[in-house]
């Protein structure tokens, strides 16, 4: 390996030999790439920049709500297409013409006002969202397979975390840039048409990176697949379905707030485009330089579940600081808030990716994904009116004029309440089913205090 590689390969590998050396090593490398370019689309057609497209447009707040979250409720469309899915043995091709389609809906929108009227262009490109986010659903159930199919389980971990800390970068580096051109226009409409201009460049070179990652073939039973399948197969598995039921709860109560988290920003606490963007580098750096390594190492050495439930936990601080929001203390609350966001999140990405496909059947992957997209799917179309009810109610016993924003301010803290209650639940039922599990064993938590300890770098 020359040295240049080799100086570049243990940056982003942290020094990890087994990575380094490994025989999928190049098509972790254009993973990674991938993700970068994908990372730097959705940061220039997502988040903030889309939450601020649309109130530029007009849209009522309730419709708002559902953009941070729309990609995962379009998963409900993955239980009618699985079986289509399952039946293509080539994943390469399959996500190249499925990606373009995504894309071409998603960054679509910006070119909505130029044909359509002002009382309905938000919801022409609501519907255009939807269209785009149901092919990237199955983008990710696509992907997913292709991923762990090259992948070997016994380093996924490590591979999975140094892909999100280079999506962590570009977090940092993407949305303060197009943040910034939106206020230097003060968020008009040539600010938003800048910014997805370049989302089409990123797109079209991450279609082009999909094309040199090596293709798989995936051996399927075709007669057993069908829509009933999909359904009948996942419920008989009960591992499986314990941590779907748990995500599901998970995702059901967390996103009662989070789905309100861009427009409370934005239109409530009056922050700026530049400060939403800057603000979370704290996070990120935080993931960077030591987060995603910690979570891959205490995945890959003791336990998925075990990163994943310990995480649930960190994320109800991170919801509660939420609840304490107000204009006066936002600059002084929000780094405490990114910095508990950035250790649950990146453990929570980690752990409940790797635990999800320790469950699933090597074999049944597009059906499992499909199942369990379709089930996260329903949660957080439900979960955005679950938060409208608790901040209308607690809005009617008005707490919006006892305090500031009081009402989403509850809505916050019924959340972090709620997110507490089910991770006992969680602990509880693992208690009495597994008491052997890695999570009640001494050596586990020593075993993080040594992986803490040594930088993340030894690799076992």
């Amino acid at each position: 390996m020359p040295k240049l590689s080799r100086l570049v390969s243990n940056i982003v590998y942290g020094g990890d030999h087994e990575l380094i050396f490994h025989p999928a090593k190049k098509n972790v490398d254009k993973f990674i790439v991938q993700a970068i370019l994908a990372t730097a689309f959705a940061g220039m057609s997502g988040g903030a920049i889309l939450t601020g497209y649309f109130l530029w447009m007009g849209a009522p707040k309730e419709l708002i709500s559902y953009l941070p979250i729309l990609g995962n409720v379009c998963g409900v469309f993955l239980v009618i297409c699985a079986p289509w899915v399952n039946r293509r043995e080539h994943r390469r091709r399959l996500m190249i013409c499925v990606a373009l389609a995504s894309k071409t809906f998603l960054f679509g929108i910006v070119f909505v006002p130029f044909v359509c009227p002002p009382s309905v262009s938000a919801y022409v490109s609501f519907f255009m969202l939807i269209l785009g986010n149901m092919l990237s659903a199955v983008c990710n159930m696509i992907f997913n397979t292709w991923f762990v199919e090259i992948v070997p389980q016994n380093i996924r971990g490590r591979c999975f975390s140094a892909r999100q800390i280079f999506c962590v970068v570009t977090t940092m580096i993407v949305p303060v840039a197009a943040g910034s051109v939106l206020d230097s226009v003060a968020g008009q409409y040539v600010g938003f048409f800048s910014v997805f201009m370049a989302a089409i460049v990123t797109g079209a070179l991450e279609l082009y990176v999909f094309s040199r990652i090596d293709d798989v073939t995936i051996k399927t039973d075709r007669k057993k697949t069908g829509i009933l399948t999909v359904i009948k197969v996942p419920l008989a598995n009960k591992k499986f379905m314990g941590y779907t039921v748990l995500m599901f709860f998970h995702h059901l109560i967390m996103f009662i707030g989070a789905s309100f988290n861009q427009i409370f920003m934005i239109d409530c606490l009056d922050l700026s485009y530049t400060y939403i963007s800057t603000v979370p580098i704290i996070s990120s750096a935080l993931q960077i330089l030591l987060l995603y390594k910690f979570w891959g190492r205490v995945s890959d050495r003791i336990s998925s579940q075990f990163a994943m439930t310990l995480s649930m936990f960190i994320l109800v601080i991170e919801v509660t600081l939420w609840s304490v929001l107000k204009t006066d203390t936002a600059a002084i609350i929000f780094p405490f808030l990114y910095v508990f966001s950035a250790i649950g999140n990146s453990g929570f990405s980690v752990g409940s990716f790797n635990r999800r496909y320790d469950v699933i059947p090597a074999e049944s992957r597009v059906i499992y994904d499909s199942f369990f997209s379709c089930a996260l799917g329903i949660s957080l179309l439900v979960s955005p009116m679950l938060g409208i009810f608790v901040r209308g109610h607690f809005e009617r016993l008005g707490f919006s004029e006892t305090m500031q924003n009081g009402h989403i301010r509850m809505a916050y803290l019924v959340t972090a309440g709620l997110l507490l209650l089910l991770g006992i639940i969680n602990v509880i039922i693992i208690r009495k089913t597994d008491r052997s599990n890695k999570l009640f064993q001494k050596e586990s938590y020593a075993e993080m205090g040594r992986i803490f300890k040594t930088g993340f770098i030894r690799t076992r």
